[in-house]
């Protein structure tokens, strides 16, 4: 039907706004032009949810390895049990954790990753096993370390599933501070246990604190 601009005219309304964007908890579209004559979406964040879920299962796997610890010696410290190795007998949790956090990397594997996530990946799995089985002593620092950057990691998940909610992102920089501070604080811990090589702890230094700084700066630029 033909509209006031003349017969057969079809006026259009005119919009001023030069982008547009609808948020949802699973989709958001950013329409960058009016004018374009194809729209594309970016990436879906539903593979965000099995991640999330995973690393939230983590850091409760740890704090079960503490409790059986402290079931078995009650008199035991936070620091003794730190310094605990994977192999012992109450370190079953411990075990299960290193068993879930390792394949929750392996998986990663099939999904295709960038070539620096692999170097990572493979650097992570390589610490993991090089703790578990030559260095031994002090496997729930180093876990109890990669438990706490797996929580920063959920709170990082959680703004991908929800990129519109601005308290989300402000949970997420607290979140990842504080796991931060922690795993630095596990790293302290693994470092002050006897028999370690000079080389071995400078490493462990370099990779901790690049790795917590990296991780901070990326979590200050989203929220400032």
């Amino acid at each position: 039907r033909g509209a006031p601009g003349g017969p057969g005219k079809v006026t259009r309304p005119h919009l001023s706004l030069t982008s547009l964007t609808l948020t949802s908890p699973f989709s958001r579209l950013s329409l960058t032009s009016l004018n374009s004559p194809s729209l594309s979406s970016p990436p879906s964040p539903l593979p965000h949810i099995p991640h999330l879920l995973v690393q939230m299962a983590l850091t409760p796997v740890m704090a079960t390895s503490f409790w059986v610890f402290r079931a078995k010696h009650p008199r035991a410290s936070l620091r003794q049990w730190l310094g605990q190795s994977m192999q012992s007998p109450t370190a079953w949790a411990s075990r299960l954790f290193f068993y879930n956090i390792t394949a929750h990397f392996l998986k990663d594997f099939m999904q295709g990753l960038e070539p620096m996530l692999v170097a990572h990946h493979v650097f992570c799995i390589a610490i993991l096993f090089l703790q578990a089985y030559v260095i031994v002593d002090g496997a729930n620092s180093c876990l109890a370390g990669c438990a706490a950057f797996e929580l920063g990691s959920a709170a990082y998940n959680l703004i991908k599933l929800y990129p519109g909610c601005e308290s989300f992102v402000t949970i997420y920089v607290v979140v990842m501070t504080i796991s931060n501070v922690l795993a630095v604080w596990c790293y302290w811990e693994w470092v002050k246990l006897p028999d370690h090589p000079k080389s071995v702890d400078v490493f462990a230094t370099m990779v901790t604190l690049t790795l917590a700084i990296m991780r901070q700066k990326v979590a200050l630029e989203t929220y400032l």
